[in-house]
């Protein structure tokens, strides 16, 4: 008898076949004499679509909303479903005594294996092996202290709710929106709305607006040039503690108050800086860094730290939500020091461990339960042969210069400020003079943290040194001016600050379970927030400019026409966190979440199909070209922001999306489409199979666009329409397809009617 170990990645079921000497390569499986080894991909197992349920439920009419099943039911996808079957088969064969769920340590891999569990209908025991990282030391304690699968109970079931949750959100909202907009004259146009996405869209939509709206400000600073006996130096004017002016007056007077006086120092105080070394790094924050100083996308990021992590063993679970380490890490930090002394790391490791014991505070080590995972930190391994891309090498250098700068000395540095006073008025000196770099020599420091460009003139730096000052010493005022500026709006968002946003979000909360709630977690999780991000640039809410993220027209519209500001705001998130993690400490029963989802969704679909303040179909947002006559009702063909449909509304279900079998379709060839009734023979589509094939395009009677073949077979013959029925467009001929179009026909997916059910939004 042996047991099963399901991770959720074919390289960690390698890798752990290796350790178990599981050498015998069968399908979708690793076998050996203890142990057999198999994994489970993410979303292997979904939440069924609407027409699951219901067959109403397929299309998208107002009288079928909201969309409310009794029990949500899961399937299995498409394109995994060969792997499943096989899976089922380990699950329920009769040499597996156990089974041992080592998918992703989260709330997301504890619901990617239960999902599949259940659909299998697997009756094993089941044991938790819950890794922070994939070296082989790391695996073998996790077998070593294997924990009974009851313990997480309740985590699969706050990740159950989340999921339930978002999707019955996403699904509602977006088809409510949607018919909102196709009422509106926005027909084939889908708007897409979830319980993350949009609240994140709703930030750079009000950042933008605040731009725009932001009037600038006139104030004055004054420098004045002085001299002490020791040499000359630079003092600022200060009046009741403001260096900033708001009256050109004010500068006035002060200019002739104080050209060509003396003055006299009243203060001086010298003072010694620390600055304590940064936190380690959790994903958000690794992002931002990356971003910050490689360009690096949020998801390019975590592509690159899924690789280290899961391909080289360089690093440790990269979806971290923490900064911390577990006291029982500490005795081991040394050896991985010292593991890590190559290249232009060893002569700081060197250092580092010339000084043991290692200096280490609360804010790096707390005592962490088992269960949880930790911060980012290198496991030790040195990758001298493997093959890192360029993002791969700055992820890891980040990672790898963060962990020793954190057990680095303090920066430190000698502050002189000196007070003079000048008649009436106040100036000030100061100068920063460094003693120690400690951590600065490590890694240099970034700013990340955004701050309010109105409210600071520039990242002043103070000047090194200031000559020696006495106090009650006399200066003469050798030069004084004064200069204007203007306050600056606030910076348009970035990747970097807009996911420090999301970490953060929740701040302006009033209850205060649900803002501890997001505080503690974040609007979204570290592993979707880029995500989120690429996929609201990709539905066309958001573009690019450089690092700056703006929105666009339709991003616009999209945000001002949600009537719910649950729905625009961290409001909702902060509350169904603060109850997940009830659910999650078993204090609250998934009974009772669904049911409070259940009621906001039935008040939340009325509110956005009655709004009359929403403007979807109306404005510059998608410029309306005609493309020729709708082939059913006759009224004029737009192009919509995903699809080329029927201007008729609700009237006409009329609709040609812009990719068909992957392959774009242009406004031209929509135009030649409804003129002509058929293309030319098209290159460029894709069958499911990743098949490249030519074809044409051709319009049925119905209206649907179907894809024609010229076979080289010699097996297919022209025809024209039967008998009977209207032709798809004059002088339309479709072609039945030969063998190889046969073929490809059922391998590629046929334009629906109707917006495609858009994935739950999150």
């Amino acid at each position: 008898m042996a047991r099963l170990i399901v991770t959720d990645k074919p390289s960690t079921a390698r890798d752990l076949a290796r350790l178990l000497n599981a050498r015998r390569r069968e399908e979708a499986c690793y076998k050996g004499p203890t142990h057999w080894v198999t994994w489970c991909p993410e979303r292997m197992v979904e939440l069924c679509e609407p027409g699951d349920y219901n067959d109403a439920w397929r299309g998208w009419h107002r009288e079928h909303l909201p969309v409310l099943p009794d029990t949500y039911k899961v399937r299995v996808a498409q394109e995994h479903r060969t792997h499943f079957n096989a899976l089922v088969a380990l699950l329920n064969a009769e040499d597996v005594e156990a089974v041992i769920n080592a998918c992703d340590a989260g709330r997301e891999g504890e619901l990617t294996f239960r999902y599949a569990a259940e659909l299998a209908a697997c009756r094993k025991p089941i044991q938790r092996l819950w890794l922070s990282s994939l070296t082989d030391k790391a695996i073998i304690h996790g077998l070593q202290h294997l924990q009974p699968a009851e313990r997480f109970d309740a985590l699969a079931d706050a990740a159950r709710c989340r999921a339930e949750a978002d999707w019955v959100v996403g699904i509602n909202a977006t088809r409510a929106m949607t018919l909102l907009g196709r009422a509106q004259g926005a027909w084939g146009e889908l708007f897409s709305v979830g319980r993350v996405q949009t609240p994140t869209l709703a930030m750079v939509v009000q950042r933008e607006e605040e731009i725009e709206a932001f009037e600038p400000r006139a104030f004055w600073t004054v420098s004045a040039m002085l001299r002490a006996e020791a040499g000359p130096f630079e003092a600022r004017l200060e009046i009741n503690g403001e260096r900033r002016l708001p009256s050109e007056a004010l500068v006035e007077d002060a200019l002739q108050a104080c050209r060509g006086q003396q003055g006299r120092i009243v203060r001086v105080r010298t003072r010694q800086e620390r600055q304590r070394p940064p936190h380690l790094f959790d994903l958000t924050t690794l992002q931002r860094v990356a971003h910050t100083k490689y360009g690096l996308t949020g998801q390019q990021t975590l592509d690159a730290a899924e690789r280290l992590y899961d391909t080289h063993k360089l690093i440790t679970w990269p979806r971290a939500e923490t900064t911390l380490l577990p006291a029982n890490m500490v005795p081991h930090l040394p050896a991985c020091i010292k593991a890590l002394r190559f290249g232009v790391y060893a002569p700081i490791c060197d250092n580092l461990l010339q000084h043991l014991p290692l200096p280490i505070n609360f804010e790096v080590v707390e005592q962490l339960e088992m269960a949880e995972h930790h911060a980012i930190i290198p496991t030790g391994h040195v990758p001298r042969e493997a093959e890192l891309t360029e993002p791969e090498q700055q992820v890891f250098d980040l990672i790898l210069r963060r962990f020793l700068a954190s057990f680095s000395p303090d920066a430190t540095a000698e502050v002189t400020t000196a007070e003079l006073r000048v008649g009436d008025h106040t100036f000030t000196a100061e100068a920063r003079r460094p003693i120690d770099a400690g951590w600065h020599a490590v890694e240099s420091p970034m700013k990340l943290h955004e701050h309010d460009a109105a409210a600071a003139l520039h990242d002043e730096v103070a000047p090194r040194a200031l000559p020696t000052l006495r106090q009650g010493e006399d200066v003469a005022v050798v030069e004084i001016a004064a200069d204007e500026h203007a306050t600056q709006p606030p910076r348009r968002h970035t990747e970097a600050s807009l996911l420090g946003a999301l970490q953060s979000a929740g701040r302006a909360l009033d209850n205060p379970a649900e803002r501890n709630a997001l505080m503690e977690s974040g609007l979204g999780t570290p592993a979707t927030r880029a995500a989120v991000i690429d996929r609201l640039v990709e539905r066309g809410y958001l573009t690019r400019d450089g690092l700056a993220l703006l929105p666009t027209p339709a991003g616009r519209a999209l945000v001002h026409a949600i009537p719910v500001e649950e729905l625009r705001s961290a409001e909702l998130t902060g509350r169904w966190e603060a109850r997940l993690t009830q659910v999650a400490a078993a204090a609250l029963t998934p009974d009772t979440f669904r049911a409070e989802v259940r009621a906001f969704v039935q008040r939340l679909v009325p509110q956005i199909l009655n709004n009359p303040e929403a403007e979807l179909g109306t404005g510059d947002a998608h410029p309306a070209q005609v493309l020729g006559a709708c082939p059913l009702c006759g009224t004029p063909v737009t192009e919509g922001l995903k699809a080329y449909s029927c201007a008729s509304g609700r009237a006409c279900a009329f609709v040609i999306f812009k990719t068909i079998a992957q392959r774009e379709i242009s406004p031209s060839l929509v135009s030649v489409l409804l003129t002509r009734g058929q293309t030319k023979e098209l290159r460029g589509f894709v069958s499911r199979k990743g098949v490249e094939f030519n074809a044409r395009l051709v319009l049925s009677p119905e209206g649907k666009v179907q894809l024609a073949f010229d076979d080289a077979d010699g097996d297919n013959a022209d025809h024209t329409t039967p008998a009977g029925q209207r032709p798809a467009a004059p002088g339309a001929v479709v072609t039945a397809p030969g063998a190889r179009g046969r073929a490809l026909l059922a391998a590629t997916v046929p334009t629906p009617r109707g917006p495609p059910p858009p994935p739950p939004a999150r």
